[in-house]
């Protein structure tokens, strides 16, 4: 993460606080000059400051208070790669932007892949403070194959993933209710992020009758979800509006746009929002917003 990112909060700031991964960074929120200067095509892993500091801009977290509500800060504490559990850890670990001062806080979680496992880095600097994983070695961003090979093999399973989940969900719920924030969680891309879909991963000895499952599930609160018109993810929602449908969001939406030779309106060629699909994103957050009466 940058520092330019990162704001100093005034005594009685309002502010938007963004959590999740390059989808809320803002990967691929270019303008289109910038995507004509480089033909169309972005590494998404790109260190080039400029534009990273480009896709900050672009953010739905930026675009949300620009749009929407420009007498709130935005917070964009995103980072691209990272997991759900590492997204909420950055609000310990920022704490030069003293979140403390604000008047109001809306946190707004956008949930990565649940596949994705975070730790604390062994070597801690201000801008990086954790590792994440795949349980996929074969990945080309596996920089520890051994490690994601045992995690493959000893750690990981549905099970594994819909518990994580669920912990870091009381974890962010526990953490806005001490401190009297508001909070908005949504998925940028994994469709297993439903109370349905965790109650039927865990097994059930006896049907009609409540498990010990259900009760821990049921300790969060399912009403702070968000489904951006009744979709599940937000690609589900961006891929209908770029006229692919929702059905490619079953496995099928990276392969398909990172095969592009450009970006489309909503969707890039590095499968992430345009910063037309991060406005309409911010759209949607808005609505939720007032809807539940947060404003």
């Amino acid at each position: 993460m940058y520092n330019f990112a990162k704001v100093k909060v005034k005594l009685g700031d309002k502010l938007i606080v963004g959590l999740g991964d390059s989808f809320t960074q803002g990967v691929g929120a270019y303008s289109d000059e910038t995507y004509a200067k480089h033909h169309g095509k972005i590494d998404v892993h790109t260190s080039d400051r400029k534009l990273i500091k480009e896709q900050y801009q672009g953010s739905w977290v930026k675009q949300l208070c620009d749009n929407h509500m420009p007498d709130w800060l935005p917070v964009n504490l995103g980072h691209a790669g990272t997991g759900n559990r590492s997204a909420i850890k950055e609000l310990y670990l920022n704490p030069s932007i003293e979140l403390a001062k604000a008047s109001e806080v809306i946190v707004i979680y956008m949930l990565s892949g649940l596949e994705r496992f975070d730790f604390a880095l062994r070597t801690q600097s201000e801008e990086h403070h954790f590792y994440s994983m795949w349980p996929n070695p074969q990945d080309p961003g596996s920089t520890n194959k051994k490690l994601w090979e045992c995690y493959a093999d000893q750690i990981y399973s549905e099970q594994f993933i819909a518990t994580e989940l669920l912990i870091n969900l009381l974890d962010i719920q526990n953490y806005c209710r001490a401190n009297n924030y508001k909070l908005i969680v949504t998925s940028a891309f994994d469709m297993r992020t439903t109370k349905d879909w965790m109650t039927q991963v865990y097994p059930r000895y006896m049907p009609f009758v409540k498990s010990y499952h259900d009760r821990v599930i049921e300790q969060f609160d399912w009403s702070q979800m968000f489904y951006p018109q009744g979709y599940t993810t937000i690609i589900e929602l961006l891929s209908v509006l770029e006229g692919q449908g929702c059905e490619i969001a079953k496995g099928r939406w990276f392969p398909y746009y990172t095969s592009m030779s450009s970006p489309g309106t909503y969707i890039t060629n590095c499968a992430h929002p345009t910063r037309q699909g991060n406005k309409v994103v911010a759209e949607e957050l808005y609505n939720a917003i007032v809807e539940r009466g947060y404003q």
